[in-house]
């Protein structure tokens, strides 16, 4: 399911459901993921941040797994890589701010 208002043939910003159940709102350009969106997906995981190309990039994005395990920080490539702080469901007072790096 797809509920847009586009600036223009192929950009904007909507709402997508997609068959598996994950739902996108945010930002498209050429009809893809593209600017600030969020995504939640059924097993309760989701992340808030920055979109290119369907990729997660840049900083400041924030992804909740679906064992609640929290890490906000950069991404590249649809990936933590550099700076970022990653809390644990079961250590809730460990923070852990760490470089991560694309393998």
């Amino acid at each position: 399911m797809f509920d847009a208002e586009w600036s223009s043939e192929t950009g904007g910003a909507g709402t997508v459901t997609s068959p598996n159940g994950d739902v996108y709102t945010g930002q498209f350009d050429a009809l893809r993921k593209d600017g600030m969106g969020k995504i939640s997906s059924r097993d309760g995981s989701s992340y808030e941040g920055s979109w290119k190309a369907d990729q997660r990039v840049g900083g400041a994005g924030k992804l909740v797994m679906a064992n609640k395990t929290v890490y906000v920080g950069n991404f590249s490539a649809d990936k933590p890589h550099g700076a970022g702080v990653m809390t644990g469901k079961n250590h809730p007072f460990l923070l852990l701010l760490s470089l991560f790096a694309l393998n």
